[in-house]
């Protein structure tokens, strides 16, 4: 037990010792790089229209509460889901105007639980 003691002793005056030598080395290294990359080739500087083109964002609906998922009706509205249990309706006709289809009352939201998915049915019509 005693040569326990001592080995546990020498290992932490070692660590307190060295600790801050570790420290100081480490607060010298930046992530964060200090110079700018720059294209020293021409040709390579050469961007062409679609590796800049980026997919465009557009908000089709507002005031929705932790929506989850999304699927096209035959019309083109959509129904989206929120995990608490909501289904609600947003017409391709009339912008960010939401209305509710259903709420399901059983559904509880906890944590990355609830209600979640949703598909229409493509044979609906046939029926």
């Amino acid at each position: 037990m005693k040569y326990i003691f001592i080995l546990l002793l020498i290992f932490a005056i070692l660590f307190l010792f060295f600790k801050d030598k570790f420290v100081k080395q480490n607060d010298n290294q930046s992530i964060i790089p200090t110079q700018q990359l720059s294209i020293t080739n021409k040709e390579d500087s050469k961007i062409t229209n679609t590796q800049t083109d980026f997919p465009q964002q557009q908000i089709i609906a507002e005031g929705l509460d932790t929506p989850w998922a999304i699927t096209f009706l035959p019309e083109g509205d959509l129904l989206v889901t929120e995990r608490s249990g909501r289904v609600r309706l947003i017409l391709k006709d009339k912008g960010l105007q939401v209305s509710e289809v259903v709420e399901l009352k059983e559904v509880e939201e906890i944590g990355e639980g609830g209600l979640l998915g949703i598909i229409s049915n493509p044979l609906e019509e046939l029926i």
